[in-house]
């Protein structure tokens, strides 16, 4: 077995409050498994949401948010969440509630997949930026979605979008934010160890690898202009 304190001392804390609402007791009782939680935050936290915030916002060479025409029915979709979230959360079946999140997941996902931006970065700046600034208001939404379950992940999204306060309505956001990248405070030419390493060789991490590292060597150090 595992007590509370393992697990936090273990796990993303985030991540497993994620897990206990969406897999835990309502009705009846639930055995919890290492393995389960495990394979819950595999698939839900790292490929779904974790997967989608990083390339949208991690695209390579994006500094900003494009300018761009946000998709009509990604939005009305967005629109309708704080509405089903609302309506879940007064019932308090909060399952459901991550259900709706992960249903929202599941559409953007596809979108992202079919506008197929890697592509269009090439041939079609335009039709990129509309996809990229798209996505990116529905990680600004996203953020509010997940504040009651996982709200450090949400802070983390808003700081990267420069967005202050959680809100529960349509968000948008604001066209040429520059992403918030935090800085390496190290000088350049020098070797720096990343500790906590998501995914190596095949291995996902829960949220991290145990026992891995990463080491870099800084290029070169850049500034806001």
């Amino acid at each position: 077995g595992i007590t509370i304190q393992q697990m936090v001392e273990e796990y993303n804390v985030d991540s497993l409050r994620y897990y206990m609402i969406a897999c835990g007791p309502e009705n009846k009782d639930v055995d919890f498994t290492v393995e389960n939680y495990i394979n819950v935050h595999n698939s839900d936290m790292v490929n779904k949401f974790g997967n989608f915030v990083n390339r949208t916002l991690k695209f390579k060479g994006l500094e900003s948010i494009p300018v761009g025409t946000m998709n009509s029915d990604i939005k009305n979709i967005l629109e309708r969440t704080y509405e089903n979230i609302s309506y879940y959360m007064e019932k308090m079946e909060f399952r459901e509630v991550t259900n709706t999140i992960i249903n929202v997941l599941d559409r953007v996902n596809k979108y992202y997949d079919e506008s197929m931006p890697w592509i269009l970065y090439k041939e079609d700046i335009n039709k990129f930026n509309d996809v990229i600034y798209t996505c990116s208001v529905v990680c600004a939404n996203l953020a509010n979605y997940i504040e009651f379950v996982m709200p450090t992940t949400a802070i983390k999204i808003r700081n990267y979008l420069n967005i202050k306060e959680a809100s529960w309505n349509f968000v948008t956001v604001e066209e040429g934010t520059e992403l918030y990248i935090e800085k390496i405070n190290e000088e350049v030419g020098k070797t720096v160890t990343f500790d906590e390493v998501l995914y190596v060789d095949g291995t996902v991490g829960a949220p991290y690898v145990k026992g891995v590292s990463v080491k870099a060597e800084v290029l070169k150090q850049g500034k806001k202009k």
